[in-house]
């Protein structure tokens, strides 16, 4: 499985990127287009609820269109990241039409996001005048499944990220300047291309969740930690002791239908988060799913060790918990806290380098708050660092957990 991994430290040493906030959330729960931040709420006419990324998300078939409030344009005119989930209807033969800010189909000023079904391609283009454009592409490898999409505009570069991956990266002649024209709004599958013919472009169809929109653009880093990883599975590599078990923990599917392989230690091969008690050593499970649309696999390894083989160096502690108050995992803490004679200091800290959390308590573990708060809703990460003496050594080990709500 592709890890969790997520951090803004190199090294333990500085920050990498500084903040971005997020300037509108449409979550699409409830299967309309309200902001969640209660910024710029938008409308959609004629829509059908859908299993999504996360909770519901929207179904389009080739009729429907969303219309943004007027002010969330301005957000385009410096640099931005805009991210969401598709999945797209294969059936379609023609350029489909995902989001638009122009005032025509030809305009020097531009920002259309599309998807050719014939080439499994997805497409980009913005625009600030003739000479002063980029023009993105990447292939989508499973387009029946959603698909987690990210772009992010930086001065006057742009970068394309399809599931976590960097696909494409283009530079204009300047820095863009883009001053979308009074009265044209940010619209989901309303293009003025769809007006065309001959050689425009039609509707979306297909399945859109989850569509933020910050201001500033956010690094592969930052966008890993936002991924929900629906159709995946969650839990990263894990090493347990031997007789312990763990949670094959997954994002949403839109299925009952669940196979992993092999069925070593697993209490249910056809449930969607297992509990495995595998033996000594690595086992490497498999996930397989297919909702009749899309048919996607994962894996994740699980390392079995004996507690009385290990030395003074092989302090182990989680890549993952989950605080959420359910009684499992809730707390972060060393997993083998008997090789510690003397623990000096135990400290978590966020991504800017504040310290969050600190104990010289052996078995206290950190809950996943700051300052009596829940930390970051979502897939949060931060790093720790740990101190200690054994066997008359001091040890020092550090690393990413990732928070998972």
């Amino acid at each position: 499985m592709k890890s969790i991994f997520f951090g803004y430290f190199l090294l333990f040493g500085g920050i990498v990127h500084s903040q971005v906030n997020m300037v509108a959330h449409y979550a699409m729960d409830d299967c309309s287009l309200n902001d969640e931040l209660r910024n710029f709420d938008g409308f959609i006419f004629g829509n059908l609820c859908s299993c999504g990324a996360f909770s519901n998300g929207l179904q389009l078939n080739g009729n429907e269109v969303g219309d943004f409030s007027e002010g969330l344009s301005s957000v385009f005119q410096s640099d931005y990241t805009l991210s969401f989930y598709a999945s797209f209807d294969e059936s379609v033969n023609r350029s489909m039409d995902i989001f638009s800010l122009t005032a025509s189909c030809n305009s020097d000023t531009a920002l259309l996001i599309r998807y050719v079904p014939d080439f499994n391609l997805f497409r980009v283009r913005f625009s600030d005048s003739p000479d002063n454009r980029i023009e993105l592409s990447a292939i989508i490898e499973n387009p029946s499944c959603m698909n987690y999409i990210a772009l992010a505009i930086e001065s006057g570069t742009g970068r394309l990220y399809i599931n976590n991956v960097l696909s494409d990266e283009q530079s204009a002649i300047s820095a863009f300047s883009f001053s979308p024209v009074a009265g044209v709004n940010f619209t989901l599958s309303d293009s003025p291309c769809n007006d065309i013919p001959i050689g425009g472009d039609v509707r979306f169809s297909g399945r859109i969740d989850e569509l933020k929109i910050y201001d500033g653009a956010l690094s592969l880093r930052d966008i890993r930690s936002q991924d929900l990883k629906p159709n995946q599975i969650i839990l990263g590599d894990t090493t347990i002791f031997e007789g312990e078990s763990v949670v094959l923990r997954t994002g949403q599917f839109c299925t009952d239908m669940f196979s992993w392989s092999p069925d070593t230690g697993l209490t249910d091969p056809t449930a969607s988060q297992p509990i495995a008690i595998p033996p000594l050593g690595t086992t490497t499970y498999m996930l397989s799913i297919n909702d009749g649309s899309c048919v996607a696999t994962d894996e994740v390894s699980v390392n079995v060790v004996n507690r009385e083989q290990l030395t003074c160096a092989d302090l182990i502690l989680p890549n993952t918990f989950t605080p959420n108050g359910d009684g499992v995992n809730d707390f972060f803490g060393l997993s083998n806290s008997f090789l510690v004679d003397e623990l000096i200091s135990f400290e978590i800290f966020d991504k800017w380098g504040g310290r969050i959390f600190q104990t010289n308590t052996i078995d206290a573990g950190w809950n996943g708050r700051r300052l009596d708060n829940q930390v970051d809703v979502g897939n949060s990460s931060y790093v720790y660092k740990v101190s200690y003496n054994c066997g008359g050594e001091k040890y020092v080990v550090t690393g990413v957990v990732n928070v998972l709500r």
